[in-house]
């Protein structure tokens, strides 16, 4: 912890975040000796055999997804600026007010741009988006970030049903994301999904400056 200090430091980090496993008391104990604060819980989650998943039993609406274009980037930033209200700078209770709306905005350009984003559309207006990262060998997807816009909230279940079945038709056989225990609603739309909580995550933050 000493050397992580030194670091930081010497590099001009301002702020320095975490997450560790929940069940490792040594490091709880070790990280917070340290001036970490604890900010935010996090889940591990995944779900196996997708190829053999019917989700028409969940709904049999779907939603258009298409890759984003430069000409989304304005509509996706507002949506994680103003519409999404987890995640770990989001629940930082001591992060100056703005900052964690601009950083998920800032995340999403960037998915935008690294081609990993798609844009959910209904009547030609984006509802929302959805992001995610397939290994090399194509078999296991990582749900990076999926959410619509929150007047339409009433269509998320329609939305991941959606990217699981374009993963499924690709031939994705796993899929795994990480979720913050505070956003129960997701939490809910994950459970109707029969996803599995794998792993607690506790995130600790340090401000150097």
């Amino acid at each position: 912890m000493a050397e992580v200090d030194r670091w930081n430091t010497a590099n001009g980090v301002g702020q320095c975040v975490t997450r560790i496993d929940a069940a490792d008391g040594a490091l709880k104990a070790r990280i917070q000796e340290s001036g970490f604060y604890f900010a935010e819980t996090s889940f591990r989650l995944s779900k196996t055999n997708l190829a053999h998943c019917d989700f028409n039993k969940i709904t049999t609406k779907r939603l258009y997804l298409r890759p984003s274009e430069n000409r989304d980037r304005t509509v996706v930033q507002e949506i994680a600026a103003t519409d999404f209200l987890f995640g770990r700078f989001l629940e930082d209770p001591f992060l100056e007010a703005g900052l964690g709306a601009t950083r998920h905005a800032n995340w999403v350009g960037d998915l935008l741009d690294q081609g990993l984003l798609y844009v959910a559309v209904l009547n030609d207006r984006v509802l929302g988006f959805h992001a995610e990262r397939l290994s090399s060998d194509g078999k296991e997807a990582d749900l990076i970030l999926t959410g619509t816009a929150r007047k339409y909230s009433l269509l998320s279940l329609p939305l991941w049903v959606s990217a699981l079945d374009s993963l499924r038709e690709r031939g994705v056989t796993r899929a795994s994301t990480m979720i913050s225990a505070a956003n129960i609603g997701v939490l809910n739309l994950y459970c109707a999904l029969d996803f599995h909580f794998d792993q607690t995550l506790l995130g600790f933050h340090k401000r150097y400056i």
